[in-house]
């Protein structure tokens, strides 16, 4: 599974102040009960994985006015750190390891498997990103009569991956399933565009998801 997820903030709805992307990789995987028959099976099963990518590019001066006496003079913008995509490789860590890694996620899920279509639905997630995972934007100032410099510092949030991954897309979705020998299998692409009533934000979805189902 891999989801591309972006939003872009405008002042007076023309000039972009704030905007961000995250990239998601992991794993979904269902599981297929042994004693699974009738036209109605249910399947459990989870996605989990880790932000493989964070890109981020803000200007504060746009939003807010500088402390008074002061002029902006820079802007060091500091997107999360990476870790590890565990949700495509091991690299030899334990599972405790990596769900202790920010920005690792593992979300559980249940389907319905109905004749060439299955309902799948996310529930609420077991770990998501922490606290740590978060754009920060230090703006640097200036006295305009003697040049001390004041540091301040502007935290903008990041999503959290069950948020992206659930948001009207894969809540509650409805998909297409092919069979090949005993096993089950899920491709399908998932895009969306939306922006808010007033015109300042406006973001976009592309996930991407391949499930093959297994006997417990």
């Amino acid at each position: 599974m891999t989801a591309h997820f972006g939003c872009s903030f405008l002042s007076a709805r023309t000039t972009v102040w704030w905007k961000y992307t995250v990239d998601l990789s992991g794993q979904l995987e269902l599981r297929y009960p042994k004693n699974g028959a009738g036209k109605r099976i249910p399947l459990t099963g989870q996605i989990q994985g880790n932000g493989t990518r964070f890109t981020f590019w803000a200007d504060v001066n746009q939003a807010e006015a500088p402390p008074a006496g002061f002029i902006p003079w820079k802007q060091i913008l500091i997107p999360p750190v990476l870790f590890i995509d565990s949700g495509r490789h091991n690299f030899g860590f334990s599972a405790i390891t990596r769900m202790a890694t920010p920005a690792y996620f593992y979300i559980p899920v249940q389907a319905t498997l109905e004749d060439e279509s299955m309902s799948l639905s996310i529930l609420p997630a077991a770990f998501d990103f922490t606290d740590a995972v978060s754009n920060q934007d230090i703006a640097v100032y200036v006295q305009t009569v003697v040049p001390i410099p004041l540091f301040k510092t502007f935290l903008f949030p990041v999503p959290k991956a069950r948020f992206i991954l659930s948001r009207r897309i894969l809540k509650s979705a409805k998909v297409s399933v092919s069979k090949a020998e005993d096993t089950l299998i899920i491709d399908k692409e998932f895009n969306r565009n939306w922006q808010s009533p007033g015109g300042d934000i406006a973001c976009s979805w592309h996930i991407k998801i391949h499930a093959e189902s297994k006997e417990e």
